[in-house]
């Protein structure tokens, strides 16, 4: 190759070796862009699955609390309605001893 003939194919191959960096630099930048995406979507999936876990302990306090007003509730029936029969057997009793038997 003559002098003109090298400048002019070492000029070619640093176009080739330029455009292939640039192409190459704006695929890197476009997947470090993707990647970041990729990062932030995963983060917000895992906050969504936070959050709704949240929700579900909650819904699940809630549930706890009304089960357990219920059952205070009951048993707070059950006292006063053992009362009342313990009442009424005392006054029973009282009458048979009253009647003699």
């Amino acid at each position: 190759m003559s002098g003109s003939g090298l400048l002019v194919y070492d000029l070619a191959a640093r176009c080739r070796a330029s455009h292939y960096y640039k192409v190459n630099g704006a695929l890197s930048n476009t997947m470090s862009t993707l990647h970041v995406f990729s990062e932030k979507e995963h983060q917000y999936h895992q906050y969504q699955a936070r959050q709704e876990y949240l929700r579900e302990q909650r819904t699940i306090q809630f549930e706890l609390e009304q089960a357990k007003a219920r059952e205070a509730a009951a048993l707070k029936e059950i006292d006063s309605i053992t009362k009342e029969k313990d009442a009424e057997i005392e006054r029973l009793k009282a009458l048979l001893a009253k009647s003699g038997h």
